[in-house]
């Protein structure tokens, strides 16, 4: 299968009217200038205000081209500024240190010694910077896990220079390479913390160069968020994926528990307010911000989990001055405490990440779009105007929408538990809940809507309900044994209730039975080891013995036995693939999205032609392997696409 050259006959558009968003991974204030705030955007740089927020200027002079903060979906606050000198700040870009001493007038770079050169671009891992409190010539910068050695550094003079001091390649550190988010005793200032998004909790009470592994009794594997009470500098506060734990740090050991806070709920951000230390914020996943005035020992719920808040930075002067970061809603000010916010994102660049786009299956005008950290949207003329559609539906990673075919008021959604809705989305109530689970994908019979199949990536574990998720029931049989362990999909065979077919990082895995038994398949996907880790399968309803998968070595494969055996079709493209489209006219031309390029096939895939992408913003991503392309019902030739930063987008062809 070749691929022929690419042509131009359209042009994608923006569809994005009523949607607003922007995304913010850092806040910074300064404490002698109230009015001055800063604020780290995950693509675009830094922007300051000097009127409290109500309008930003572009502050990037210095900076890189490439301005992406590689790891902000996976902390609160990326931006840092010297507690003792507000004009000083730091910001990790594309896994580099950059700093400004001038109050982000200007920016150089300052990451000389953090670098793993072997290690190409994967050897800048920098996720953040910490600043002693006592000393600005002494700094800290963490990296966080990835498949390169890393650890933390430290340096003596401002950041000009690095040393390595832990980490994965100093084996007697007890560090690997995921060292932040990081803490500071104030007062016993070689007292180190880190909540580590691998391992939970470490602590090192001899510099940072040798390091202690702690997990709380209850506590899920992955923190995002530590802090030392700055009054009783020995509770440690860690914000973890299984709520808030307060831990006591002794003379020689972090040993005991002080207290268990918000079980279930994963803690982004943990504040105490400069001006008054007994007061404390925090913002914890879907339960949005909390607030303490007693030191952490018991909370109040704020709430406004509807700006979906990562951040939450106290002005050091006036605990009531509160400011959220959202990866989806961008600023919000607080001048009460946190009761009343009010947006503040006036001259932010908007972002809008798309997770999933889905159409109506009755009515075609119908989309709805889960928009990162920010909620879900509803159209009813075809895309082009948006209105917010409900503030109970939590929109992260991996989130995912399915509507019943034969009502669409019903509707199933989420990422780490399974919601049901049956007002149309208005509303949302959870029916599946397991703890620390991963749902990447969803399935439900179109013959039998009541029948549901879903994943839970973590365990690996296949529920199935046939009640329309009132009861579930666990699928013994179904169980990759995948290195990465990872299910990606799960779809039923739209002619045949019995056959169910899965894809996970273990080869490709199908029911005969509806769901009862499963089998893996593996013939025809061996060549090399990324052939077993499929993203997406599409089962053509025209002749469903024909099936087609999407793996990570930048392949398609094509069966033609129901998934018993495999062919490749020839076709490398070069970028991860999406989700395959089947022409709504017919059902063997076919359509395929990567990052930066979408191809079309009209022969079942043995041949493809590039489409134009004119339109898509330079550095932006089509979301392939979530959405997709969806072909529009009305005019064929116009398709539907989500991005990682620009919203919808609507493919145009040429007159």
């Amino acid at each position: 299968g070749a691929t022929r050259a690419a042509f131009t006959d359209g042009r994608w558009i923006p569809h994005n009217r009523g949607i607003v968003g922007a995304n913010v991974v850092g806040v910074g204030l300064d404490a002698t200038t109230p009015t001055t705030v800063y604020a780290l955007t995950r693509y675009h740089g830094v922007f300051k205000s000097i009127d409290g927020g109500v309008t930003w200027m572009e502050k990037n002079r210095g900076l890189p081209e490439d301005k992406t903060v590689k790891w902000g979906h996976l902390y609160a606050n990326l931006l840092t500024v010297d507690p003792q000198d507000a004009m000083t700040l730091y910001v990790p870009l594309q896994g580099q240190i950059y700093k400004s001493t001038d109050g982000a007038e200007h920016w150089f770079a300052s990451s000389r010694g953090t670098s793993f050169p072997r290690c190409g671009v994967n050897g800048d891992n920098i996720a953040g910077v910490l600043v002693d409190p006592q000393d600005s010539w002494h700094v800290l910068a963490g990296t966080i896990a990835s498949g390169c050695d890393g650890g933390l550094f430290e340096s003596t003079d401002g950041g000009l220079s690095w040393e390595q001091i832990a980490g994965s390649n100093l084996r007697r550190s007890g560090l690997g390479n995921d060292a932040w988010a990081l803490a500071i005793d104030p007062i016993r200032r070689r007292r180190l913390y880190i909540a580590s998004i691998k391992n939970a909790f470490l602590y090192s009470q001899v510099g940072g160069v040798a390091w202690t592994r702690l997990t709380p009794p209850g506590a899920a594997p992955f923190s995002r968020a530590v802090a030392v009470d700055p009054r009783s500098p020995e509770r440690v506060f860690l914000g973890n994926g299984n709520g808030l734990f307060i831990l006591r740090s002794g003379r020689f050991a972090v040993a005991g528990i002080e207290g268990h806070h918000f079980p279930g709920q994963d803690v982004w951000s943990i504040q105490f307010a400069a001006a008054w230390p007994d007061i404390v914020y925090l913002t914890a996943g879907a339960g949005g911000l909390y607030t303490s005035s007693d030191g952490g020992r018991t909370w109040q719920r704020l709430g406004h989990e509807d700006l979906f808040p990562q951040t939450v930075v106290v002005h050091p002067a006036d605990p009531d001055i509160v400011y959220l970061g959202s990866m989806g809603t961008g600023v919000h000010q607080s001048l009460d405490g946190g009761r009343k916010f009010v947006v503040r994102d006036e001259g932010l660049p908007f972002v809008a990440q798309i997770q999933t786009l889905v159409r109506d299956p009755l009515d075609a005008r119908v989309f709805y779009a889960g928009v990162l950290a920010n909620g879900l949207y509803r159209s009813e003329d075809g895309g082009h105007t948006w209105i917010k559609w409900s503030t109970d539906m939590h929109v992260a990673n991996g989130f995912h929408l399915t509507i019943d075919p034969q009502n669409p008021d019903v509707l199933y959604g989420g990422d780490r538990a399974i919601k049901k809705s049956t007002d149309g989305g208005r509303t949302w109530r959870t029916i599946l809940n397991p703890s620390g689970a991963v749902f990447r994908s969803f399935a439900l019979d179109p013959r039998h809507p009541e029948t549901l199949f879903t994943v839970d990536s973590a365990t690996l574990t296949m529920y199935k309900s046939t009640d329309g998720g009132e009861t579930w029931a666990v699928k013994e049989s179904y169980a990759p044994v995948s290195l990465v362990r990872v299910a990606e999909s799960v779809v039923v065979d739209p002619t045949d209730s019995h056959r169910i077919y899965a894809a996970s990082y273990d080869f490709f895995w199908r029911s005969t039975d509806g769901g009862e038994t499963w089998q893996r398949t593996t013939r025809g996907l061996e060549e090399t080891f990324l052939d077993r880790w499929i993203d997406s399968i599409t089962v053509d309803p025209v002749t469903p013995n024909v099936i087609y998968i999407t793996t990570r070595s930048h392949r398609i494969f094509t069966s033609t036995d129901f998934g018993e055996t495999w062919q490749r079709t020839g076709f490398d493209v070069g970028q991860y693939p999406g989700r395959i489209t089947l022409d709504v006219r017919d059902h063997r031309t076919l359509y395929l999205a990567t990052p930066s390029r979408w191809f079309r096939s009209t022969d079942g895939g043995e041949t493809w032609s590039g489409l134009s992408a004119e339109g898509l913003p330079p550095g932006d991503m089509f979301q392939a392997k979530f959405v997709g392309v969806i072909q529009d019902l009305f005019d064929p030739e116009r398709f539907y696409a989500g991005t990682r930063r620009s919203g919808v987008l609507v493919f145009e062809p040429s007159p």
